[in-house]
C-alpha cells in the first residue's frame, strides 16, 4: 500500500480544484509504479479529512483514509477533471 504524507493548499487557495490536481496526479504517478492501493494519513481533528472522504477513502486506523483500489480513484478524479467542474481561475500574484 503506498502511502502519501501530506498535502496542503492554503486557505487562499482552497475551492478551486488545486487538492484535487494534487491528488490526481499523486494517483496517476503511483499507478506508473505498481501501486495498487493508498493510504493517506492526518491527524484525528484534520478539518479536511472530508475532502478523503469524498473520493471514496474509508477510514482506517490510526487516523488514515485507504484507497484498496487506485483504478476506481482514478477514475472519479479524471471524470472531474473532465466535467470543468473544479477549473476555476488561480491568481498566484499579489
Amino acid at each position: 500500500m503506498a502511502e502519501l504524507q501530506s498535502t496542503f493548499v492554503r486557505p487562499e487557495f482552497q475551492r478551486r480544484g488545486l487538492g484535487t490536481d494534487l491528488l490526481r496526479m499523486a494517483v496517476d504517478w503511483l499507478r506508473t509504479q505498481g501501486a495498487r492501493s493508498m493510504m493517506v494519513g492526518f491527524h484525528s481533528d484534520n478539518e479536511y479529512r472530508g475532502f478523503y472522504l469524498k473520493y471514496g477513502g474509508v477510514l482506517g486506523a490510526s487516523s488514515r483514509c485507504e484507497w484498496h483500489d487506485l483504478v476506481e480513484l482514478h477514475k472519479q478524479l479524471h471524470a472531474d477533471a473532465t466535467s470543468g467542474a473544479l477549473k476555476r481561475p488561480v491568481n498566484f500574484g499579489g
